[in-house]
């Protein structure tokens, strides 16, 4: 009876994880979105680079590899600033790596 209470409110487990995998797509989205904005370009290959998360200076081409440092990004506080939920800013921090290459 409580599992079908549960399940009433939240859904299924199969309905949560559905809507869980949907919420990370759209976050990665956004994610991938602010990366295009604050990249530089690499001055070896010209493709975008990425800031490093955790960092305040470097970057990396999603390309040739290239590592650099350059103007200041602070891409942790960009985070921060567009998901203010601890749990949304767990996921984009997450995401990130896979969109940051993904560019």
């Amino acid at each position: 009876m409580l599992k079908r209470m549960w399940e009433k409110v939240f859904g299924t487990p199969e309905e949560i994880e559905k809507k869980n995998a949907a919420y990370r797509i759209e976050i990665g989205a956004q994610v991938k979105g602010l990366i295009v904005k604050h990249s530089l370009s690499c001055n070896g290959c010209n493709s975008l680079s990425a800031p490093i998360l955790g960092t305040t200076d470097r970057y990396k081409c999603g390309s040739c590899g290239r590592q650099f440092v350059s103007s200041s990004h602070r891409m942790d506080d960009i985070l921060r600033a567009n998901f203010t939920n601890i749990i949304t800013i767990k996921i984009a921090k997450d995401v990130y790596s896979a969109a940051a290459k993904s560019i």
